[in-house]
């Protein structure tokens, strides 16, 4: 989640033509890094442990 915060401040901060030297191709690469760290760890929960509303 942390990460793809600090993308989202980068995108902004790049949308703002502020200087700040990150491009759309280091967002992706950042926000597919993200991704694949989120798959990792939805792999270890049992999901049918939840409840049934949700």
């Amino acid at each position: 989640m942390e990460n793809l915060d600090r993308v989202a401040y980068k995108l902004e901060l790049i949308t703002g033509n502020r200087g700040i030297d990150y491009s759309l191709d280091d967002a992706i690469k950042d926000i597919n890094k993200a991704l694949e760290d989120l798959k990792d760890i939805t792999k270890k929960y049992d999901y049918s442990k939840l409840p049934n509303d949700l």
